[in-house]
C-alpha cells in the first residue's frame, strides 16, 4: 500500500526554485561481486514553478522505478503519465534496500527505522532546493510511518497528505508471503528475519511504528498545523498462489478514506494508460489535494522562493503525499435530510453561484438523489459541504429585495434548521471607508449592518428618508457579531486575508470561471461629477475620458484583495451616481451598495459578503464581475472557516414570549452557580401549572440547553435518543448500542463547551432511585430503575429538574432543597392577565378579585383569560361563572393531590376554572370534549394524533369527522392551553389536566365508556411487535401500559381487546427480548382468551403457543413442553393436521426438545413435519424450506453422537 507525505520547502534568497537531479545513492556491498541497489532519491519530473513535491516510496522487495514500472512499460508511471495530469507537481522517487532475502547476494541488514532515517536525511538534504509529497507502499509506508519525534521537524511541518497502496495497520500475511517465497526460491543464503518478524500480526515493532505514526499526526493539531491527509488503497485481487497478501481490513486506518483497486497486491502499483481505473483513483486523491494546497497556502504562484507542500504515496512497493482537507474534526457526512443543513448561502447572479458551487469541497447532489423540499418552495438548490459545514446554495430566479425574500423565505421552509445565511455576490462601493481606507475593485465588503438607504417617503419636492439609521434592519445577532469582532482583530484579519488568495488561484484555473485578475488598467476611478458619456455603452467604446482618481494601491500589479468590515447600503434601485454615492457614505459610512441583503436579514441570522467590480457611478462595467464574485466567494469559504457552530438547544418548545412575572425566583435561579468548578444542580417544585421558567433564555441565555421529558422511562430513553441523533453523537445508529450511557459519556467530555439539562417532569422517585427491573440492555424499556446514574456529571454541564415531588428535587439535587415555584404575587397577576386579555376591558378592581379568585394560580389565569377571549364574555360575566362552582369536584381533586405527594390544600380553583371550561368545550365543540375525555387516559406526552384519527373513524351512529373537524377540535384544546403540540407532532397534556378530567367524568357518569374507547383505540393501532414496527411499537408502548391500567365497562368487546392489545404488546417485547415482561402480558392475554373465545379458539390457541415460546427462551423447557404439546394435540383435534398453525406447533415443539438434549425425538417429530408441510404447503415454501435446513443440521450432528 502507498501512503502520501507532505512536507514543506525552506524559503532560500534568490526567490528561484532551482531542481537538479540528485545525486543517486548506492549501498555499498560486502564485497565487489554485491549488486548496487539503486537507493535515495531520483527526480522523475520537475516542472517550471512547483507547488508540490509527489514522493514515492517502494515497499518490500520493491524498487525505486520497477515498482512503479507497467509489465509492458519502459518507465515509471510517475515519470510519463503523472506530469501530463498534475502540472504543479514534481514527481520524485525514494529507493532503499528492502530485500528479505537473496538467493545470490548479500542482503541488507538495515531495519525499518534505519530506512526511515536513510529517507528524512535525504529528503532533509534535496529540499534544500526541492519540496516533497511522498507516496508509499507496504513496507514503504511503515518507513514513512517510523520517522523519528523531534529530528528533521521542517519536514514534519510541511507533511500535508499520505496515500497508502497495500500498507499493513494491523499485521499482514506479508510474513506468510515472505515464507512462501523462501520455500519457491529453495536455498537462501541469508535473510533479514527482522524485517520478517515486523510483518507478522503481533509484531511490537509495528505497534509501536503505528503508536508513533498517530502520535506525529495528532502532534500537528496541538501545533497548530493542517492535519495530514490520508488514503489508503487496498487491493481487492488474491496473488496467484498466496492469496490476498494485506486484506482490507488490515490496508485501511479508520476514520479515513478506504480505496480498493481491482488488481493483486504486485500489480496494484503498475499502470500502464491514464484510463487505468488504479490511476484514475490514485490521480484523483492527489488532484484534490494539490487544489486545496493551492487554496490554504495561498497564492504560492506569484511568491517567490514559496516553501513547497509534500505529498507522500506509500504502498508494500511505494508512497505518494498530498495536502490535507482545510476541515476541522474531519469531512462532514452527507446529510440524511434537508434538516441537517446548517448554512444557506444566496447568489442573485449564476456567475456568483459559479464561483461559489467551484469552492464546495463535497458535492451532496452526486453522492445521492437530490433532496426533498417544502411544499410550493420554488427554489433550486444545490447541496454539498465547505470545511466542516454542510452548505445549502439558494439559486435566485432575479436580482433584487424581493426575490432575495421569496428566495429566503422558501429556503426557511425546506432547510428549516439554517442557523446561518450568507448573501454572495458583486456590489458598488465607494472609494473610500469611513476610516480613509482606500478601497479598490476586487476587494471584499463584510456586512457590518445593513441599510435600506431608498427606504422612506416620496415627498413632492423630495425624498425623506427613514430617520433612524439602522431601524428598519439593524445589526447582525451576538454570534455574527462576536465572530466579526475577532476577525477585525490584526490576526484574525490576517488570518481571514491569508486565505482568500489562495482560494482565488483554485478559481482562477477552473475552466468556465474566468476569474483572472483583469489588470489594473481596467480599474478607473472618475472623479464624483464626472458622468458617463452614453447609457448602454462601455466606457471604452464611448470614448469616456474624464479626470481619474489617482489609486495608490494600483502601483501594484495585481492588488492582494482587502477585507473590509462596514455598512452596507441594501436598496431596491443600482447606485449610478457618484455624488450621491459619496453624500450617503458620508452621511451614514456605508461603503458598498447591492440589492439582495436586505430582503435576506430579516429572514436569517445573516452576513453579506460582497465583491467590488464597480464604483458606484455611472460607469459601470462588466469586465469586473467574474474576479468580485470569485473573490467574494473566496472570502465566504475563509469567513466559514472561522465560523464554529455552538451546540445545538434541543428543546420541545418554542419560547414563550408571553412570560411574566416571577422576578423572585428568576432571581434565585440566576444566583445559582451554574457555571462553578464543580456541578451544579438546581430543582424548581411546585403544583403542577404553577408557571415554570424557560431556562433557555431567562437563566442561561449563553448555555446549550438539551430538554429531558422524564415522567417515565421510555420518554427519558427517547429524549437521550434525540440528542444523540441531533448531535450525531458517534455510535448513535448502532443497534446494539445503549444511548444512555452513550449521550452521558459524550456530555461529560470538556470539548462539549457549558451545558445545561433540563430534566423535566422528574416526579417519580422510584424512577431515578429505584433498584433496575431486570437486566440492563440497549433495548431496556423497563418502567423502573436507576436512571439517576445516566444523568451526566462534569464541571461544565449543570442540571435544572422541574418537579411535582419535593423529595424527587432533593435527590436529584444530592440534598441540596429545591427552589420552590408558589403563587403568583398581585403584581404578577394583573400583568400576566393583561398581557392575555389584549382588547380586553378588565378594572384594577376586576384584575384583583379575578387573580384571588383562581389563587394566583398562572394556569388557572391564562385558562380563565382563554376562556374570556374564546367566548367574548367579559371578565365581569366570568366571575359570575365561577359562583356555580362545584364544591365536591374541589374536595375530590384535593385529596387525589394528597395520594400524590402533594399539600393536602391542593389549589381548587383550578379544578373549578376546568370544569368551567369543560363544559363551554362540550357546549362550544362536542367533538373536542370527547377528545380531551379520550386522551384523559392515554400516558399524558406525545399522545399519536393517529390514535384521534382512529377514534374519529370508529365512532358509529355519528355524522361523519373527517381531517377539518379534528384539525378544529384539537385547536379548541389549544386555545384553551389543555394540550400542547410537542416538536414531534404528538399532543401532549399535564397530568393535572387528565386528572381534572377524569373527575369530571366521574361526576358525568361516562369515564368507564371513555375508558372503553381509549383501550379499543389503542388495540386498534397498536401493531403485533415485530422488526418492521418496533419504532411505532417502542413510541407507542407507554401509551399500552396506560390504558390496560383503565377499567371499562367490562364488555365482552372491551375483554377481547384488552387481550389483542396484551398479546400485540408481548410480541414486541418478545422482539426486544424482555421475556419476563412478555410472559406476564402472556398470561393475562391467554387467561382472557380462555374466559371470553374458550380454550380451543385459535386466538387462544395463538396467545398459548406463543407463551410456550417465551417459557423456551427463558429455558423453562418442562412448561414449554407441556403447554406445547397440548396447543399440538387441540390444534390437531380443531384444525387438522396439515394446518398452517399446526404445522408451527409441531416445529415448535421439536425445537424444544432438542433443546432439552431429546435430539432423536426431536429429528422424528420435525420429519414428520416436513413431509406434512411439503404435502400441504408445498416444497418451495418459505416455512419449508427452513425447517428442512434446520433438519440437516440436526442430522449433521447427530453423526457426531
Amino acid at each position: 500500500m502507498r501512503r502520501l507525505i507532505p512536507w514543506r520547502r525552506k524559503a532560500v534568497v534568490t526567490g528561484v526554485a532551482t531542481d537538479h537531479d540528485p545525486p543517486e545513492q548506492s549501498v555499498a556491498g560486502a564485497s565487489s561481486s554485491t549488486k548496487l541497489f539503486p537507493s535515495g532519491i531520483k527526480l522523475l519530473h520537475s516542472p517550471a514553478d512547483p507547488i508540490v513535491d509527489i514522493v514515492f516510496v517502494h515497499g518490500l522487495t520493491g524498487d525505486r522505478e520497477k515498482t512503479w514500472t507497467a509489465r509492458d512499460g519502459s518507465e515509471p508511471w510517475p515519470k510519463v503519465l503523472l506530469p501530463s495530469e498534475l502540472p504543479p507537481a514534481r514527481v520524485l522517487t525514494f529507493g532503499y534496500d528492502a530485500y528479505v532475502a537473496d538467493w545470490r547476494e548479500v542482503v541488507s541488514q538495515n531495519r525499518i527505522g534505519n530506512h526511515a532515517w536513510n529517507l528524512l536525511t535525504s529528503l532533509a538534504s534535496y529540499r534544500e532546493d526541492n519540496d516533497t509529497v511522498g507516496t508509499s507502499q507496504c513496507l514503504g509506508g511503515l518507513v514513512c510511518e517510523n520517522r523519528p519525534e523531534r529530528h528533521l521537524q521542517n519536514i514534519f511541518r510541511s507533511a500535508r497528505g499520505i496515500v497508502f497502496l497495500g500498507t499493513p495497520y494491523h499485521g499482514a500475511g506479508l510474513a506468510r508471503w515472505a515464507e512462501l517465497l523462501f520455500r519457491s526460491i529453495g536455498v537462501i543464503k541469508r535473510t533479514n528475519t527482522e524485517i520478517v518478524e515486523v510483518l507478522k500480526r503481533e509484531s511490537e515493532v509495528l505497534a509501536r511504528i503505528q503508536e508513533s505514526f498517530h502520535t506525529m499526526v495528532m502532534a500537528r493539531s496541538w501545533e497548530g498545523l493542517q492535519p495530514i491527509e490520508i488514503s489508503c488503497f487496498y487491493e481487492e485481487l488474491p496473488l496467484p498462489g498466496v492469496g490476498q497478501v494485506v486484506p482490507q481490513e488490515s490496508a485501511i486506518l479508520p476514520g479515513y478514506i478506504p480505496i480498493g483497486i481491482r488488481s493483486n497486491h504486485i500489480d496494484m502499483t503498475k499502470f500502464s494508460t491514464i484510463e487505468d481505473p488504479g490511476f484514475l483513483a490514485v490521480r484523483g486523491e492527489l488532484r484534490r489535494w494539490i487544489r486545496e494546497i493551492r487554496a490554504i497556502e495561498g497564492n504560492a504562484l506569484s511568491r517567490a522562493r514559496q516553501d513547497l507542500d509534500g505529498l507522500a504515496v506509500a504502498s508494500t512497493k511505494g508512497a505518494v503525499t498530498v495536502p490535507a482537507r482545510p476541515t476541522i474534526g474531519g469531512p462532514p457526512r452527507r446529510p440524511a435530510t434537508r434538516r441537517d443543513f446548517a448554512i444557506a448561502v444566496i447568489c442573485a447572479l449564476t456567475l456568483e453561484a459559479d464561483a461559489v458551487d467551484a469552492l464546495f469541497d463535497y458535492h451532496w447532489d452526486d453522492d445521492g438523489p437530490p433532496y426533498d423540499k417544502a411544499p410550493g418552495d420554488p427554489n433550486a438548490y444545490s447541496t454539498g459541504a465547505v470545511g466542516r459545514h454542510n452548505v445549502v446554495l439558494a439559486h435566485m430566479p432575479g436580482m433584487g429585495k424581493a426575490n432575495a425574500a421569496a428566495v429566503a423565505a422558501n429556503c426557511r421552509a425546506s432547510f428549516p434548521n439554517i442557523k446561518l445565511a450568507v448573501v454572495v455576490g458583486v456590489c458598488g462601493v465607494a472609494p473610500f471607508s469611513p476610516d480613509g481606507d482606500e478601497i479598490v475593485l476586487g476587494d471584499v465588503i463584510i456586512s457590518d449592518g445593513v441599510v435600506q438607504y431608498d427606504l422612506g417617503r416620496r415627498l413632492p419636492d423630495c425624498f425623506v428618508r427613514k430617520d433612524t439609521l439602522l431601524d428598519s434592519l439593524g445589526r447582525p445577532n451576538a454570534e455574527i457579531r462576536a465572530l466579526l469582532a475577532k476577525l477585525k482583530g490584526v490576526r484574525g484579519r490576517e488570518m481571514l486575508r491569508g486565505r482568500i488568495p489562495g482560494y482565488l488561484d483554485a478559481l482562477g484555473v477552473e475552466p468556465g470561471l474566468a476569474a483572472q485578475y483583469p489588470g489594473t488598467a481596467h480599474d478607473r476611478l472618475f472623479e464624483a461629477t464626472y458622468r458617463h458619456v452614453s447609457e448602454g455603452m462601455l466606457c471604452e467604446e464611448c470614448g469616456c475620458n474624464g479626470r481619474l482618481v489617482p489609486r495608490r494601491r494600483l502601483a501594484q500589479d495585481s492588488p492582494r484583495p482587502a477585507v473590509h468590515f462596514n455598512l452596507i447600503a441594501s436598496g431596491d434601485t443600482v447606485m449610478k451616481s457618484g455624488v450621491e454615492r459619496d453624500a450617503v457614505a458620508r452621511k451614514d459610512g456605508i461603503v458598498a451598495f447591492e440589492m439582495e441583503g436586505a430582503g435576506v436579514w430579516d429572514i436569517f441570522p445573516c452576513v453579506v459578503i460582497k465583491g467590488a467590480c464597480y464604483y458606484a457611478d455611472s460607469h459601470k462595467t462588466k469586465a469586473w464581475q467574474r474576479y468580485a464574485a470569485a473573490a467574494a466567494a473566496a472570502c465566504m469559504k475563509a469567513f466559514l472557516g472561522h465560523w464554529v457552530p455552538s451546540l445545538p438547544v434541543h428543546v420541545p418548545y418554542p419560547r414563550n414570549d408571553s412570560f411574566v412575572g416571577r422576578t423572585a425566583v428568576l432571581r434565585e435561579l440566576q444566583q445559582q452557580p451554574l457555571k462553578s468548578a464543580s456541578q451544579a444542580r438546581v430543582a424548581l417544585f411546585g403544583l403542577g401549572g404553577i408557571g415554570w421558567v424557560d431556562p433557555r433564555h431567562e437563566a442561561c441565555p449563553d448555555m446549550s440547553v438539551f430538554w429531558v421529558h422524564a415522567s417515565n422511562a421510555e420518554r427519558f430513553r427517547q429524549a437521550y435518543a434525540s440528542i444523540a441523533e441531533e448531535c450525531g453523537v458517534p455510535g448513535y445508529d448502532d443497534p446494539n448500542t445503549d444511548v444512555l450511557p452513550l449521550v452521558k459519556r459524550w456530555l461529560e467530555k470538556k470539548d462539549r463547551g457549558r451545558w445545561l439539562m433540563v430534566v423535566d417532569n422528574a416526579d417519580d422517585t422510584q424512577l431515578f432511585f429505584g433498584q433496575p427491573v431486570g437486566p440492563v440492555n440497549a433495548s431496556t424499556s423497563s418502567h423502573e430503575g436507576n436512571l439517576g446514574r445516566y444523568l451526566p456529571e462534569c464541571s461544565h454541564g449543570a442540571i435544572l429538574a422541574t418537579t411535582r415531588n419535593l423529595q424527587t428535587g432533593s435527590r436529584l439535587t444530592k440534598g441540596k432543597r429545591p427552589i420552590e415555584v408558589g403563587k403568583m404575587d398581585r403584581g404578577e397577576t394583573d400583568q400576566l392577565l393583561r398581557t392575555r386579555l389584549d382588547g380586553v376591558d378588565i378594572s384594577p378592581s376586576e384584575s384583583t378579585v379575578l387573580s384571588s379568585r383562581l389563587e394566583h394560580l398562572p394556569l388557572a389565569l391564562v385558562q380563565a383569560a382563554a376562556f374570556i377571549q374564546e367566548n367574548a364574555i367579559t371578565v365581569s360575566e366570568y366571575l359570575r361563572l365561577l359562583d356555580k362552582g362545584d364544591q365536591d369536584l374541589m374536595d375530590l381533586l384535593s385529596e387525589e393531590f394528597e395520594t400524590d405527594g402533594r399539600d393536602s390544600d391542593a389549589p381548587r380553583a383550578v379544578a373549578e376554572t376546568w370544569a368551567l371550561s369543560f363544559e363551554q368545550i362540550q357546549r362550544q365543540n362536542t367533538f373536542a370534549g370527547e377528545l380531551l375525555s379520550l386522551m384523559s387516559f392515554f400516558d399524558r406526552q406525545a399522545i399519536p394524533p393517529e390514535f384521534l384519527t382512529r377514534y374519529s373513524e370508529q365512532q358509529q351512529g355519528q355524522e361523519p369527522r373527517g381531517e377539518l373537524q379534528l384539525t378544529k377540535a384539537i385547536g379548541v384544546l389549544k386555545a384553551f392551553s389543555f394540550v400542547a403540540e410537542d416538536k414531534g407532532h404528538g399532543l401532549d397534556m399535564h397530568r393535572l389536566v387528565q386528572l381534572v378530567t377524569r373527575k369530571w367524568l366521574v361526576k358525568k357518569g361516562t369515564i368507564r365508556q371513555f375508558a372503553e374507547q381509549a383501550l379499543s383505540t389503542v388495540s386498534q393501532v397498536y401493531p403485533y411487535g415485530n422488526y418492521e414496527n418496533r419504532d411505532i411499537c417502542g413510541a407507542y408502548l407507554s401509551h399500552v401500559y396506560a390504558v390496560l391500567k383503565c377499567e371499562g365497562t367490562g364488555s365482552r368487546d372491551e375483554r377481547l381487546a384488552r387481550a389483542l392489545l396484551l398479546h400485540c404488546a408481548a410480541g414486541f417485547l418478545y422482539y426486544q427480548g424482555q421475556w419476563k415482561d412478555a410472559e406476564k402480558l402472556q398470561v393475562q392475554a391467554t387467561e382472557l382468551r380462555k374466559e371470553v373465545l374458550g380454550e380451543k379458539h385459535p386466538d387462544t390457541l395463538t396467545s398459548m403457543g406463543n407463551l410456550a415460546s417465551t417459557y423456551c427462551n427463558q429455558g423453562r423447557w418442562k412448561e414449554a413442553e407441556l403447554l406445547g404439546l397440548q396447543v399440538l394435540e387441540t390444534r390437531k383435534r380443531v384444525l387438522g393436521e396439515e394446518h398452517p398453525d399446526t404445522l408451527t406447533s409441531m416445529a415448535n415443539l421439536a425445537f424444544t426438545w432438542n433443546s432439552q438434549g431429546r435430539l432423536g425425538d426431536a429429528l422424528a417429530l420435525m420429519q414428520n413435519c416436513l413431509d406434512l408441510q411439503q404435502r400441504a404447503l408445498g416444497p418451495n415454501h418459505p416455512r419449508t424450506i427452513s425447517n428442512l435446513s434446520t433438519m440437516k443440521k440436526w442430522q449433521k450432528a447427530s453423526n457426531y453422537l
